[in-house]
């Protein structure tokens, strides 16, 4: 067995080397690449408009392409809905794709190093997937602490806050993620209410989640969502329905990194992090009474 992986580390190095690097370096400096707006602009026209928001990354992609990712189990179904989505052209939402295109100087080590071994790693069907010169918004408008160098995250998150301020906020999220929990993220908001939907394989229950979303949630509201891929596909429905859906995902997460001052992504207390080791194993005695009651629906 030891001797089997050892080969398959060799050759995976020697394909990268022999193949992806030189070729992918070659394909994406004459490819025309998407025009892809940085996190202040994206942030901007999400607060100047009423569009819903829908978001790719990398995990969205690679179901898109028939692979699972950290929370959502492969899906050909899921996959379709994304691909569709991706190349939507209609007003009532904004699609977000990360930039993972074009070299970054402000992008932290570990975000340069992935984004250039993924590109190129996966320039055949990013090719195939991306019409040249399509425009979206930066899905790293809700990761701006552990993706960049340079934002200062309290007067970022001070201006994303505009976007409840005074208003009744629904936020559909995976259990034990806790959006808002512990932190001031929605102490702007009206009042808060939560529909919780499985923390993995969301899509398995899309149906009933969103026929509670049109039972429980009134048309014109606001929604913030953190469920995977799940809420990429949900936004998009909603903002058809009359809603105003926003994918937001790991923005609270990455509120308390800043929080916590992190200097990597880390467990944190009371909530569910599927991005790190252990993320899933949550102490649910931190919740408070405030929080239980803000639960207006439960999808196990």
């Amino acid at each position: 067995m030891n001797m089997l992986y050892l080969f398959d580390k060799i050759g995976r190095s020697l394909l990268w080397k022999l193949f992806y690097r030189p070729v992918g370096s070659v394909f994406y400096y004459y490819w025309n690449k998407p025009e892809i707006a940085d996190i202040y602009v994206s942030l901007d026209k999400l607060l100047n408009s009423n569009r819903s928001l829908c978001r790719f990354g990398n995990g969205e992609f690679d179901i898109i392409w028939g692979k699972s990712e950290g929370f959502q189990s492969s899906n050909s179904e899921l996959g379709v809905r994304l691909r569709k989505i991706l190349h939507t052209k209609n007003e009532n939402v904004y699609i977000a794709i990360t930039d993972f295109y074009r070299d970054n100087p402000k992008l932290r080590t570990h975000e340069k190093t992935f984004a250039y071994t993924w590109r190129l790693s996966n320039f055949y069907k990013i090719s195939k997937l991306l019409i040249n010169g399509e425009k979206f918004l930066n899905t790293y408008v809700s990761r701006p602490y552990s993706t960049y160098t340079d934002v200062d995250v309290s007067e970022y998150i001070k201006k994303f806050k505009k976007l409840w301020d005074s208003q009744d906020l629904y936020v559909i999220e995976g259990r034990q993620c806790r959006v808002g929990v512990g932190n001031d993220l929605f102490d702007n908001a009206s009042h808060i209410y939560r529909i919780e939907a499985p923390a993995t394989n969301a899509w398995n229950r899309y149906d009933e989640i969103l026929a509670k979303v049109k039972l429980l949630i009134p048309k014109g509201a606001i929604i913030y969502m953190a469920l995977g891929a799940t809420a990429t596909v949900l936004a998009y429905d909603l903002a058809q329905l009359g809603y105003r859906a926003l994918d937001l995902g790991h923005l609270d997460i990455e509120y308390e990194y800043y929080l916590h001052k992190a200097t990597g992504k880390m467990k944190i207390p009371g909530k569910y992090v599927n991005e790190v080791e252990g993320g899933n194993e949550v102490d649910d005695s931190l919740v408070d009474n405030s929080y239980l009651s803000s639960i207006i629906c439960r999808i196990d």
